[in-house]
């Protein structure tokens, strides 16, 4: 005799059957919508952007980044050990040569310049002093020099005289003899006068260019003073930007340190930024083409840092128009390297479309349709990109992001209009 089954494991069973039904009609529904995917592909030709083949140029390019910095930039270093006082400028502020940018403690130079003024004024008063007792000395030799002169010049006579007596008998050789030796006297005391009058004139002078050389080296070093007194108001070296200022009012700052940095704004360069991964295909003597908005300006890759930093190589690019007007401090820009060039090979724009594979598909208009080949990808820049395969020089290739139609073979295009441009 058949007995009734429980309530419980009735509806457990009616739930189930409820769930299989319900995942079956799922799946039914998914599959109708899959084949009707791939069965019914339709793109709007308002969406499309396309390019038509042509023979022509490419140029392989690898992307970086860079920033446009002023091609020079100096900095400002502290004259001596000091206190930060003031900042008159803040970075970004336009600056004209002269101009002071901040204040730096400057106590101690001015003593130190009014110490090295009194020395200065003290050496120039003992040179004056100096020359005053040379000329005064010199004179006194010089008056001296006079008399024996002229005692040498009267003795002299007196020999004369003598000499010409004792050749008539007039004088004795006793006479003359004293009258020869008192004139060779007189010589030699004038010839002694003389050689004091040098002597004393050549230590004089010699004293003298010491105390020259002395205030010379005093000059000198009152100058450093001078010019370190005009550097603590850190002036600026050249027209243009403040690009950093020490803010850090009170605190001390060493000689030499620096305190600030002005840029010129006339004239850039670009600093460069390439993944390690690719810092192997860049070398000095590159081409460089930098995209500035829809405007192109090509440079040259003047050095390679050997630093990795987060990932990244950095290189200085030297630009052929280095005062162009769209130029501006710290302007991101996108960076392509030139890496190598082909001629003469079927290209079409770069546009979403290209993945950076080196095969993929692509859809080549025909009419209404669109129709999918496979193609090989050559060289590529942000222009340009070299295509070969089942295309032919004036195809029409849409040139946008068709991922989500990878796997249909055409497609049905949407309101065509009849006008192809060349490139679009």
């Amino acid at each position: 005799m058949d007995r009734e089954l429980p309530k419980e494991i009735i509806s457990k069973r009616r739930r189930k059957r409820w769930i299989i039904g319900i995942s079956a009609l799922l799946s039914f529904l998914f599959l109708i919508w899959f084949v009707g995917q791939l069965s019914t592909r339709s793109v709007e030709w308002s969406r499309i952007k396309y390019s038509v083949a042509e023979i022509g140029a490419v140029e392989a390019t690898v992307n970086a980044s860079g920033t446009v910095v002023p091609e020079t930039e100096q900095a400002l270093t502290a004259p001596n050990n000091c206190i930060l006082r003031k900042t008159l400028l803040r970075p970004g502020d336009i600056v004209k040569a002269g101009q002071s940018i901040l204040e730096l403690e400057r106590n101690d130079l001015q003593i130190e310049c009014d110490k090295t003024k009194e020395q200065l004024e003290l050496l120039r008063y003992k040179k004056t002093q100096m020359e005053s007792e040379l000329e005064r000395k010199l004179s006194e030799l010089r008056a001296s020099r006079e008399v024996k002169e002229l005692q040498a010049r009267f003795v002299k006579i007196q020999y004369e005289r003598t000499k010409r007596l004792n050749v008539i008998g007039a004088s004795s050789d006793e006479e003359l003899q004293r009258a020869t030796l008192a004139s060779e006297i007189a010589e030699r005391e004038l010839a002694v006068q003389n050689l004091q009058i040098d002597n004393q004139r050549a230590s004089m002078e010699t004293e003298l260019q010491s105390l020259l050389l002395q205030i010379h080296l005093q000059e000198r070093t009152l100058h450093d003073i001078d010019r370190r007194l005009i550097l603590s108001n850190a002036p600026s070296p050249l027209d243009g930007i403040v690009t950093w200022v020490n803010d850090s009012i009170g605190f001390p700052v060493r000689e030499g340190d620096i305190v600030a940095r002005v840029a010129d704004l006339s004239r850039y360069r670009l600093r460069g930024e390439i993944s390690s991964i690719n810092s192997g295909l860049i070398a000095v003597g590159q081409i460089v083409r930098i995209r500035i908005g829809e405007k192109i300006i090509d440079g040259k890759i003047i050095s390679i840092s050997p630093l990795v930093r987060n990932s990244l190589t950095s290189f200085d690019v030297q630009l052929d128009r280095p005062n162009d007007e769209t130029l501006r401090p710290n302007l991101k820009t996108d960076v392509f390297v030139v890496t190598s060039s082909v001629k003469n090979v079927l290209r079409v724009s770069n546009g979403p479309f290209y993945e950076g594979l080196h095969d993929q598909t692509i859809f080549v208009i025909k009419g209404n349709r669109a129709e999918a080949r496979k193609v090989d990808i050559g060289a590529a820049n942000f222009n340009w990109v070299e295509i070969q395969g089942e295309v032919s020089s004036g195809d029409t290739v849409i040139v946008s992001d068709m991922r989500k139609f990878q796997k249909a073979r055409t497609l049905t295009i949407k309101n065509r209009k009849n006008e192809i441009s060349a490139n679009k």
